[in-house]
């Protein structure tokens, strides 16, 4: 699988709107103001910036713009569980 640049993200919470108002095109849905992570900074930085959206996930990405990654909310919880 080839990553590459961000250009936008869709949710769970975007597919269930979706599906509410019948949009069927990932196109028609996706949010283009992704909040992201850079890969050098703490856990906690991300995690509050992760806090502060309702997206339950955060693309890594590097100063290009590619994608390396995501971290969830998920992820967040059991690294800072530990």
């Amino acid at each position: 699988m080839k990553l590459g640049k961000l250009k936008g993200i869709v949710t769970s919470w975007d597919i269930t709107r979706a599906m509410a108002e019948g949009k069927k095109a990932l196109a028609d849905i996706e949010s283009h103001n992704v909040v992201t992570a850079k890969p050098d900074e703490p856990l906690e930085i991300a995690s509050k910036r992760m806090a502060q959206t309702t997206s339950p996930a955060l693309p890594v990405i590097d100063i290009e713009r590619k994608v390396l990654g995501i971290i969830t909310s998920e992820d967040v919880s059991r690294l800072l569980g530990r």
